[in-house]
């Protein structure tokens, strides 16, 4: 079997580091845990501000107060961190040497480092961390020594839905009554769209009018989202746009992550201005923000994957005998399935059989996982990163952590069935 892949250099890992058994934070530092305080009219129809500059936050219908005034940056609220977390039910940290921010609410950990625009998710399940990394429109802020941090993005990675009225400057934010945790990492089923000529006129104009220009563009008619990936201006021709994957990140942000491919040194090309990019569709019916990030990859550094043996010729085979239990959760934890004994032989026949994959793979994970219980306690997971031919096998057996990638259709469609 040919796999493609892109060489190491791309921020990617190996299946072993991407099931490793580490906790999130493994060297715990003595965090100072702030006093979060708060002001709320109880009891009272809730009044709109009086100042027609300020931000206001409305929390279940109540008006919520912070200390220091959130404020607008980047058509985004930032709050203080001393502010309205403990209300949305999580759990604020501070690390003052790293100009870090931590915020915990269940298996949930959200960390964001001052002026950094890149946040980082952690879901923590039965003792293996699972790691996410989200590109924000707005990077958390020190601003006369106070922390401000995005509302919106933590608020919805929390599981909150939050609105935003402009006309009175009021973010709404509605947690609901059920715990406030969003499934993250759910991969977006899309199709490419091969054509470029388009029926309608709007969206045939919408086209023309982007797809010279280098980044995210979207579009939507109806049920369906369109989303141009434009890799710009290049000065030949050999240039090609590929989407590797599409992540719904949180109720209302997805993020691609796209590749475009340069020529080889050895290609002959064409000498004329090209335009490479690519469109795709998917159907929904709320407004998604895309982010995303595009990496661009030489033809020569497309190199075949590695296809190495099984896990049985290996010696690192699951004893079916010494198998317990086996069951299927979501992403979120929530039992889906217990298999039977025939289904286990099935299942893990096929993971053993299977060729083994040694190339690199995206750091995240997404859709189903399955939990396996042996024999004294030991516990071996079957997850995706959103590729329906891989499988990552990882766990711990007599103490001592493994993990592999094996290639496999059948057990990988499974983990990603909606």
């Amino acid at each position: 079997m040919n796999i493609s892949k892109f060489k190491k250099v791309c921020i990617v890992g190996v299946c072993l580091s991407a099931i490793s058994t580490g906790a999130v934070f493994a060297n715990q530092q003595a965090f100072e845990i702030l006093p979060i305080r708060h002001m709320e009219v109880e009891n009272m129809a809730p009044t709109l501000p009086v100042d027609k500059d300020s931000v206001r936050i409305l929390l279940n219908g109540q008006w919520v107060e912070t200390e220091v005034a959130p404020f607008v940056k980047d058509g985004r609220t930032l709050v203080p961190i001393r502010g309205i977390m403990e209300k949305i039910g999580a759990e604020v940290k501070w690390d003052d040497d790293k100009g870090t921010v931590y915020v915990s609410a269940g298996d949930i950990a959200i960390e964001l480092i001052i002026g950094q625009d890149i946040a980082k998710i952690t879901r923590t399940v039965d003792g293996v961390a699972q790691l996410q990394e989200v590109k924000l429109d707005v990077s958390a802020k020190l601003v006369e020594g106070i922390s401000f941090v995005p509302l919106r993005f933590i608020a919805e990675a929390l599981g909150a839905e939050v609105g935003w009225n402009e006309a009175d400057r009021v973010v709404d934010i509605t947690t609901g009554d059920e715990e406030i945790i969003f499934e993250i990492e759910r991969p977006i089923n899309y199709d490419v769209v091969d054509t470029i000529k388009f029926d309608n006129k709007e969206l045939q104009a919408w086209f023309d009018k982007n797809y010279k220009k280098e980044g995210f563009h979207s579009f939507t008619d109806g049920q369906w989202h369109y989303v141009l990936v434009a890799g710009g201006e290049q000065s030949t021709g050999g240039y090609s746009m590929e989407i590797n994957s599409m992540t719904l990140v949180s109720k209302a942000i997805a993020y691609i992550d796209a590749k475009l491919i340069t020529p080889g040194k050895e290609d002959i090309v064409t000498q004329a201005l090209t335009y490479p990019n690519v469109l795709i569709k998917f159907e929904g019916e709320a407004d998604i923000e895309i982010q995303g990030d595009i990496n661009k990859i030489s033809q020569d550094d497309i190199i075949a994957g590695e296809i190495g043996p099984s896990p049985t010729e290996l010696g690192k085979a699951i004893d079916i005998a010494a198998v317990v239990e086996m069951k299927m959760y979501s992403l979120m934890q929530k039992e889906l399935k217990t298999f039977s004994k025939d289904e286990i032989k099935d299942i893990i026949t096929k993971i053993n059989t299977s060729p083994t994959y040694d190339g690199p793979v995206l750091m995240m994970l997404a859709g189903n996982s399955i939990t396996i219980k042996l024999k004294g306690d030991d516990v071996i997971q079957l997850s995706s990163y959103g590729n329906e031919e891989h499988v990552l096998v990882g766990g711990q057996i007599d103490g001592k952590s493994f993990g592999y990638c094996v290639v496999n259709s059948e057990v990988g469609r499974l983990l990603l069935e909606q």
